[in-house]
Formats: C-alpha cells, sequence, structure tokens
C-alpha cells in the first residue's frame, strides 16, 4: 500500500499508481509538512476535509485505479489543532464513505495533550481504539 500525504497530487502519480497493483491511501494536509502546524485554520474542518478527500477519490477513480485500492485518512495532526482532529474523531462514526478510512493516531501531540502524557509513554493511547 501506498501512504500517500499529498493524495497523489504530485506530478505523475496517479498515472504510477494506476499502473501497479498497489492499493493507496489518499491523505488530507493543510499546508506542508514543514508549514502544516503553523497556524491551522478552517471555516468546518469536516466539511472541508471531506470534500477534499472525496475530490482525490474521484481523480483516482479517473485515473483508473479501482475503488476497492483505495482509502482514505482524514490526516490527523497534520494542520490541525487538537480541536480539529476530535472533530474529525468524531465525525468519523457517522462517515458515509464507500472506502475504507485510517484513522493514524500513533504518538501523535493530540494524544499527549489528552492525556498529559510524553511521546514515548502514549503506547496505550495509540491502541486504544483499536
Amino acid at each position: 500500500m501506498i501512504n500517500d500525504i499529498n493524495a497523489l497530487r504530485a506530478p505523475g502519480a496517479l498515472a504510477a499508481v494506476a499502473a501497479s497493483d498497489a492499493a493507496v491511501c489518499l491523505m488530507h494536509m493543510q499546508g506542508t509538512p514543514g508549514t502544516m502546524q503553523e497556524h491551522p485554520s478552517y471555516g468546518d474542518v469536516v466539511a472541508e476535509v471531506k470534500a477534499f478527500l472525496l475530490e482525490r477519490v474521484e481523480a483516482a477513480r479517473a485515473a483508473g485505479i479501482p475503488l476497492q485500492r483505495i482509502s482514505i485518512d482524514p490526516g490527523f495532526g497534520f494542520g490541525k489543532t487538537l480541536e480539529h482532529n476530535l472533530e474529525l474523531l468524531r465525525s468519523c462514526a457517522n462517515s458515509s464513505a464507500r472506502v475504507p478510512l485510517l484513522a493514524g493516531w500513533s504518538r501523535k501531540s493530540s494524544l499527549g495533550r489528552i492525556t498529559g502524557k510524553p511521546t514515548g509513554d502514549r503506547l496505550a493511547a495509540s491502541i486504544a481504539g483499536r
């Protein structure tokens, strides 16, 4: 599986995955890895992330990637505050996505803010929802 934080937006990425047999996970990220946590801002984080992911799923399908090979990731911690992450987590239970949803929370800073634990002590919180 290709887990792409850019949701196959790099030149040639859609064609490369379409030409392979690999599954792909399309992730949402606001900004770039170097800037994403500077000032994350959304009008409606759930609606904006959902719209982005739906657009990327449609782009992947239009490029010839079968729906069965696609999953999505709302990008917890990638250009989002703790409050944004919690809103997205709450909305996952009501998701009507036609593809599997990946929720990557492993040792994220949000878990540290929730539990008060340092990075090395977040394993229990990382696997609690599995």
